[in-house]
């Protein structure tokens, strides 16, 4: 699995490449995701990272497929593992760019949001939150997200709760991403926009860490109290289920 989810070192750049198919989360993805991570805070060289998918798929959301089909145990396991790694992407302590090469969907979309910046392939590809189309609600934790990675209003309406897909231009004209790029160029931009963000002295990265703890507060808060049992944090926020 280590040679789907592969680090790469270029100067003070890290690229973790993500070469699974549709990079869909199960447990044995995510462990591979985590061990990446963990490989890429080691280095101290590493000043900024940027993540990238193969061919037709960022990221494809969930491995729905594989969920229904497990135990509770195994979904306890997961649910940890996947507020984990949106919580470590969010709060990574260098700048983070995500490149989409394909289609971002759902989960995978939600990964996108916990980066810093985000540049897209033009021309193939669409970004989406369907979950109103699958039946699945988003849970507190990844509405915590939304709410410090959308703007309010309108784009709310549409992109989380609506559910509507985007290509490049659009994400692009709405302040969503940072550039768009033609395929083979997509990286090159990706690292161009990395190193921009570090300015002339770079960042310190317990600074800049703490600084990401701090804006994300909410979202990060709610990732680390989510359960199985209580995926909106009710018990956390002292709030009960609201009657439909």
């Amino acid at each position: 699995m280590e040679d789907k989810y592969r680090v790469e070192f270029e100067g003070n750049l890290a690229i973790l490449h993500m070469e699974n198919g549709e990079n869909r989360f199960n447990n044995e993805n995510l462990d591979a995701l985590h061990k990446a991570l963990d490989t890429i805070e080691q280095n101290q060289a590493v000043e900024a990272l940027i993540t990238v998918g193969l061919g037709k798929f960022y990221s494809n959301g969930l491995d729905l497929n594989w969920l229904v089909q497990q135990d509770v145990q195994t979904l306890t396991y997961f649910q940890r593992a996947i507020c984990q790694l949106f919580k470590r992407v969010l709060m990574f302590p260098v700048p983070t760019v995500a490149a989409l090469n394909g289609h971002c969907y759902a989960a995978g979309g939600i990964l996108a949001l916990c980066h810093d910046y985000r540049v897209m392939r033009t021309k193939r590809g669409w970004f989406c939150l369907p979950e109103v189309h699958i039946n699945r609600p988003f849970e507190y934790p990844m509405v915590a997200i939304l709410r410090h990675k959308i703007p309010a209003g309108n784009l709310t309406r549409d992109m989380a709760v609506l559910g509507q897909q985007y290509n490049s231009d659009q994400l692009l004209k709405i302040g969503m991403i940072d550039g768009v790029a033609d395929e083979d160029k997509l990286l090159d931009l990706a690292k161009d926009v990395a190193i921009k963000s570090l300015g002339k002295n770079g960042f310190n990265r317990s600074t800049l860490q703490s600084m990401k703890a701090s804006v994300y507060e909410e979202a990060i808060e709610a990732l680390e109290h989510a359960t199985l049992e209580d995926p909106d944090c009710l018990e956390y926020r002292g709030k009960t289920k609201a009657k439909l």
